[in-house]
């Protein structure tokens, strides 16, 4: 196995995400699926020789529009999707953002949002980041069957 660590912290990532959605740990599970996401998207950035200098700290926002940029010039990537399901990370990424701040902030003197609604909205985001690190873990797959580059980045 090419890089058995790798699979042994996805095991671990994937199997947190099962129990953190299980017993209602939505947030932590946000974040384990954030860091899947940004993962597949940061290998796949790394096996394109690129100008910007990018790493494991590199934000989800910039890696889905570096990502957009290389899926737009490739045929490959966007033949796969690349542009749909850079779109869909997009969009899960603000709703990330509202729900990892939706439960004690607000503007002064703005109410919170009503902890049942939050609790309800953090649920609903970490089921689709599930459902996104997934399709994002299978495109990644599919790509390093085309391009060996990809896989380099392990």
């Amino acid at each position: 196995m090419p890089n058995y660590s790798k699979y042994i912290s996805y095991k671990a990532a994937w199997d947190r995400i099962k129990d953190c959605n299980h017993h209602g740990y939505y947030i932590e599970s946000i974040s384990i699926c954030e860091s899947i996401i940004s993962d597949r998207l940061l290998s796949l950035s790394l096996s394109i020789p690129q100008k910007e200098s990018l790493s494991e700290r590199t934000s989800l926002h910039e890696l889905i529009k570096h990502c957009k940029v290389i899926s737009k010039k490739l045929d490959t990537l966007n033949s796969l999707g690349g542009v749909q399901i850079l779109e869909e990370a997009n969009n899960w990424r603000k709703l990330r953002n509202e729900t990892i701040h939706g439960l004690a902030k607000s503007l002064p003197g703005k109410p919170t949002k009503d902890p049942r609604v939050f609790f309800a909205a953090a649920k609903y985001s970490a089921e689709e980041g599930t459902k996104l690190a997934r399709a994002i873990c299978r495109w990644h797959k599919k790509l390093k069957l085309i391009s060996p580059k990809v896989d380099q980045n392990e």
